[in-house]
């Protein structure tokens, strides 16, 4: 344990030492002339250490933010005794960031096209705070360049690049360069679109306009280009990369390429060949000269360019790839012909495909499968309560009530306490409806006689899930067959 080891110069003032024991090796620490606080707190941090180099434990974040506080000169007296190893050199954002970004190339985490896009928000935000230390870099930076980037693009694309930084960051304090976090009550704004640019496309995409802008297309590719989106829900990159030998004809199937989700262990997924696309695309084969190995190929010069680009080990590129394209400017204009203007056009259409999935009825499994989304993603960012969803519930006679349900009879107490179970709302429905004519038969006797049923002991509730049909009916039923007895109950 650190102990005080002080003496009293002869002019009377007190000089400090600490006395320690690192590794078996008795040392001592000069420290000087401090006060008796400091002096308290300084032994602290030394006994601390001491215990921590005994048993080979790592630091804390506790006392990495007491050792920041520590005076330089103290603290290289504490290495030179073995007590911290040799701080190494800060260093600054873009190498850093380099570094990073490298070793996600290396281990395949990232594609070469997405490095560069991270390398691109990196270089804004040199840019507009400069190339700082990471120690230098705190909330007030990162604010500031917010508010710099929020007034000339829009949240979603500051949100984006702020996700990208604080990546960067959050790496470096995991690795112990720094031991605040930068992005402390920052909030990242939400990659959302404006709201009028949100009601517009909503307002206009729908299963009527999409074969009209498949029908105003300049080519017989494009309108395969968006058939295949339009129907399959897939992405732009995943069309593209749309092979021949992707289409099982005889199965009816489509084995659908998917780079972005490669890296988590789903290269590909498998989803319906739908009977509109398969006949679109049977018509372009038929068009076809020849068999070519891809099915897009004349279209945003995608003949010219290899399947996926071609980069050196640093993630140069060297040659494009069919991700490559401005596909998006063009289906603006073609759009704007047919005097559609939709701010995200290719999402826009996959949005509209999952949602158009779910009111047909398919089971949200088989979506998200077919698809290539997760539960939490589909919710958040394609799922949509839309303007057709809101006419057809206003149209609906039942008033969006559901089913209608008839009670018939008393209802004893255990019942009662059990009708709002989970376990009585999940009672198997064709047993109930068993019931329920049993009872009936008790109830309704030709001659109009209530006789009781020997395997009821007691009066009971026996339900029955009704249509709006039914309701009419069962009133002019029970007047038919039934001359005595309480009158039936229907509980709406």
């Amino acid at each position: 344990m650190a102990t005080e080891n002080s003496f009293t110069r002869s002019n009377g003032n007190p000089y400090r030492r600490i006395a320690v024991n690192v590794m078996g090796q008795d040392k001592r620490i000069n420290i000087g002339a401090i006060s008796n606080r400091a002096f308290t707190s300084l032994l602290q941090l030394v006994t601390d250490l001491e215990g921590l180099k005994a048993v080979g434990g790592q630091l804390d974040q506790g006392l990495l933010s007491r050792l920041e506080k520590l005076d330089p000169n103290i603290r290289e007296k504490l290495v030179k005794v073995g007590l911290l190893k040799q701080q190494q050199a800060m260093p600054s954002f873009s190498d850093f960031a380099e570094r990073y970004v490298s070793d996600k190339l290396n281990t395949q985490s990232i594609r070469a096209r997405t490095a560069r896009v991270y390398r691109g928000s990196y270089s804004l935000f040199i840019e507009c705070v400069g190339d700082l230390r990471l120690d230098q870099i705190s909330a007030e930076t990162v604010s500031t360049f917010k508010i710099e980037r929020l007034k000339t693009k829009d949240r979603s694309t500051v949100g984006t690049d702020l996700k990208r930084i604080k990546g960067v960051l959050s790496h470096a304090k995991k690795t112990n360069l720094i031991s605040h976090d930068p992005f402390f009550g920052i909030s990242i704004p939400a990659q959302i679109l404006k709201q009028d640019k949100a009601d517009k496309q909503e307002r206009e995409i729908d299963a009527t306009v999409l074969n009209h802008l498949m029908h105003e297309c300049p080519c017989l590719e494009w309108k395969v280009l968006i058939s295949i989106i339009r129907w399959t829900g897939c992405r732009l990159g995943e069309a593209l990369i749309l092979r021949w030998s992707d289409i099982r004809w005889d199965e009816g199937e489509i084995v659908m390429r998917s780079p972005k989700t490669e890296a988590h262990g789903k290269p590909n997924r498998v989803m319906p060949l739908w009977l509109p696309l398969k006949n679109d695309l049977e018509e372009l084969s038929r068009n076809s000269a020849n068999e070519p190995y891809h099915i897009l190929n004349n279209i945003l010069n995608l003949s010219t360019k290899p399947e996926f680009e071609i980069t050196t080990d640093n993630g140069n590129v060297i040659r494009e790839g069919r991700y490559e394209t401005n596909a998006q400017t063009h289906l603006r204009r073609i759009m704007k012909a047919v005097g559609l203007e939709w701010a995200q056009p290719f999402h826009a259409i996959r949005t509209c495909r999952r949602n158009e999935l779910e009111r047909s009825g398919i089971r949200s499994t088989d979506i998200n499968a077919w698809l290539g989304h997760d539960a939490r993603t589909a919710a958040r960012h394609y799922s949509r309560s839309q303007r057709q969803d809101r006419i057809h519930a206003a149209q609906d006679p039942n008033g969006g009530g559901g089913s209608i349900v008839a009670a018939v009879g008393p209802r004893s107490a255990p019942e009662r306490l059990a009708k709002n179970s989970k376990v009585a709302r999940n009672t198997d429905k064709t047993a109930m409806r068993d019931n329920a004519r049993e009872y009936e038969k008790e109830l309704i006797t030709p001659g109009g006689i209530r006789t009781p049923n020997p395997r009821f002991r007691r009066p009971v509730l026996y339900s029955v899930e009704l249509t709006l049909e039914h309701d009419l009916a069962i009133p002019s039923l029970i007047a038919k067959n039934r001359v005595s007895g309480p009158p039936l109950q229907v509980a709406r």
